[in-house]
Protein backbone atom coordinates (compact mmCIF):
# COMPACT_ATOMS: atom_id res chain seq x y z
CA UNK A 1 0.00 0.00 0.00
CA UNK A 2 1.32 3.41 -1.00
CA UNK A 3 2.20 5.85 1.78
CA UNK A 4 0.47 9.22 1.74
CA UNK A 5 2.77 12.20 1.51
CA UNK A 6 2.59 14.79 4.28
CA UNK A 7 1.00 17.31 1.89
CA UNK A 8 -1.68 14.82 0.84
CA UNK A 9 -2.40 13.98 4.47
CA UNK A 10 -2.71 17.66 5.40
CA UNK A 11 -4.98 18.33 2.41
CA UNK A 12 -7.15 15.36 3.34
CA UNK A 13 -7.42 16.62 6.92
CA UNK A 14 -8.37 20.08 5.65
CA UNK A 15 -11.05 18.69 3.32
CA UNK A 16 -12.49 16.50 6.08
CA UNK A 17 -12.54 19.47 8.44
CA UNK A 18 -14.40 21.59 5.87
CA UNK A 19 -16.87 18.77 5.18
CA UNK A 20 -17.55 18.34 8.90
CA UNK A 21 -18.15 22.07 9.38
CA UNK A 22 -20.39 22.30 6.31
CA UNK A 23 -22.40 19.23 7.31
CA UNK A 24 -23.00 20.72 10.75
CA UNK A 25 -23.87 24.16 9.35
CA UNK A 26 -26.21 22.97 6.61
CA UNK A 27 -27.62 19.97 8.45
CA UNK A 28 -26.74 17.34 5.85
CA UNK A 29 -25.32 14.08 7.13
CA UNK A 30 -24.17 12.45 3.86
CA UNK A 31 -20.87 13.62 2.33
CA UNK A 32 -21.98 12.82 -1.22
CA UNK A 33 -25.17 14.89 -0.87
CA UNK A 34 -23.20 17.77 0.64
CA UNK A 35 -20.68 17.70 -2.20
CA UNK A 36 -23.46 17.55 -4.81
CA UNK A 37 -25.31 20.49 -3.23
CA UNK A 38 -22.08 22.46 -2.88
CA UNK A 39 -21.15 21.97 -6.52
CA UNK A 40 -24.63 23.00 -7.65
CA UNK A 41 -24.36 26.21 -5.64
CA UNK A 42 -20.84 26.87 -6.94
CA UNK A 43 -22.04 26.52 -10.54
CA UNK A 44 -24.99 28.87 -9.94
CA UNK A 45 -22.67 31.36 -8.24
CA UNK A 46 -20.21 31.31 -11.13
CA UNK A 47 -23.04 31.84 -13.63
CA UNK A 48 -24.22 34.88 -11.64
CA UNK A 49 -20.70 36.26 -11.56
CA UNK A 50 -20.54 35.86 -15.34
CA UNK A 51 -23.78 37.80 -15.70
CA UNK A 52 -22.55 40.52 -13.36
CA UNK A 53 -19.36 40.84 -15.42
CA UNK A 54 -21.55 41.44 -18.48
CA UNK A 55 -23.30 44.41 -16.85
CA UNK A 56 -23.23 47.40 -19.18
CA UNK A 57 -21.83 45.35 -22.07
CA UNK A 58 -25.13 44.13 -23.51
CA UNK A 59 -27.59 46.54 -25.06
CA UNK A 60 -31.18 45.43 -25.36
CA UNK A 61 -33.73 47.25 -27.47
CA UNK A 62 -36.79 46.38 -25.38
CA UNK A 63 -39.89 48.47 -24.73
CA UNK A 64 -40.52 47.53 -21.08
CA UNK A 65 -43.89 49.28 -20.98
CA UNK A 66 -45.18 47.25 -23.92
CA UNK A 67 -43.68 44.09 -22.44
CA UNK A 68 -45.43 44.77 -19.15
CA UNK A 69 -48.75 45.37 -20.93
CA UNK A 70 -48.97 49.08 -20.16
CA UNK A 71 -49.65 50.01 -23.79
CA UNK A 72 -47.81 53.34 -23.71
CA UNK A 73 -44.22 54.39 -24.19
CA UNK A 74 -43.99 56.18 -20.85
CA UNK A 75 -41.76 59.08 -19.90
Amino acid sequence: MEQLSTATFVNTQRVNSLLTKAKRLIGISKKAKLIELSLEHLIKYQKRIGLIDMAGKVRLNVNLNATRGRGFAGY
